[in-house]
């Protein structure tokens, strides 16, 4: 208990031991000197307070007595006698140390638990590409074409080596995923028999060295490009992929000529012999999991492209990440 001047008048024994005193050095000492921890008040927003009685219930730190700090849930009311002879606040303070502290380590746990999910996650290569480039060196091999099979599979290993190695970091930079996704396309260009172009295009305001990015964040929409975008087309393909300065973020852009996603959809539904719509199942998770360890710092967006008369002329994907560079 304390009078309007905030100095205590009354402790009881628990509390004293709480915070390592005698009940006979507490009393006549200022409450908010002696033993509040100002720096770890809690958020006046996260504080329940009763507006008709002026009841408050919050979340302080308290300094012990050997420099030591004391988590607790403190209640709050203000008092006054009868006569108004006495007004202070009376106060009850619970120890949630351990409370806290165990929180805290679930907390930890769950944070790194989403991260090693998000590692697993981008370790992932669609297994229908290694089969299909497998494929397309067994074609060049029984054509003869020694030499172009060679380098294919050099290409094709380093890609797979790099996917292993990023996929150990949290973070990659942003040069080694643009890499990794040009390396993706180049072979995936070599598998089509030169069927599609493509284009990696940097912002002069964009530093890739510079810049982090978790590894195989973007290779799946480029993917999703080829395989449901330029792969249904007569024509030549294209593929276009951009990153520019967007504020607080790198936005990437990939677009391609394809048949749009509801052509895709439909093709799908004839092949698989279901209604479920094409899904990237794999990066909307990861996005997830991002999102949940980095405060919902990533996004993306999808644009279907059409021409005048309505008809497609492809898809743009915008995947937003932040800049950083530690």
């Amino acid at each position: 208990m304390t009078d309007e001047s905030g100095t205590i008048q009354y402790a009881n024994p628990q509390f004293a031991r709480m915070v390592g005193y005698s009940v006979e050095e507490l009393i006549g000492s200022p409450f908010k000197e002696t033993l509040l921890d100002e720096d770890s008040l809690a958020d006046p927003s996260q504080s329940d307070q009763n507006k008709q009685d002026g009841s408050q219930r919050l979340e302080v730190r308290l300094k012990r007595k050997d420099g030591t700090r004391v988590d607790a849930l403190t209640f709050k009311s203000p008092f006054s006698t009868e006569k108004g002879a006495a007004k202070g606040q009376l106060c009850i303070h619970l120890d949630v140390t351990e409370r806290k502290q165990a929180i805290q380590k679930l907390e930890e746990e769950q944070y790194q638990s989403r991260l090693l999910k998000s590692m697993l996650l981008s370790s992932r290569i669609n297994p229908q590409f290694i089969y299909n480039s497998l494929n397309s060196v067994q074609y060049l091999i029984l054509d003869n074409s020694v030499e172009p099979a060679l380098n294919f599979v050099s290409e094709f290993s380093m890609l797979i080596r790099s996917v292993q190695e990023n996929a150990s970091y949290n973070y990659i930079t942003l040069k080694e995923e643009i890499d990794c996704v040009e390396l993706y396309l180049a072979l995936e260009k070599q598998r089509y028999q030169d069927r599609f172009t493509f284009e990696i295009m940097i912002d002069p305001d964009v530093e890739p060295k510079e810049l982090l990015i978790p590894p195989m964040l973007l290779q799946p929409y480029v993917e999703n490009a080829i395989i449901h975008g330029i792969a249904g087309i007569e024509e030549k393909g294209k593929v276009s992929v951009c990153f520019e300065d967007a504020g607080e973020h790198i936005k990437c852009t990939i677009e391609d000529n394809g048949i749009g996603r509801q052509e895709a959809m439909e093709r799908k539904k004839m092949r698989m012999g279901s209604e479920s719509p094409i899904t990237v199942q794999i990066p909307d998770s990861r996005l997830k999991l991002l999102n949940e360890l980095e405060n919902n710092a990533f996004s993306v967006y999808f644009k279907d492209l059409k021409d005048k008369k309505g008809m497609p002329l492809g898809t743009k994907v915008e995947i937003y990440f932040p800049k950083k560079t530690e």
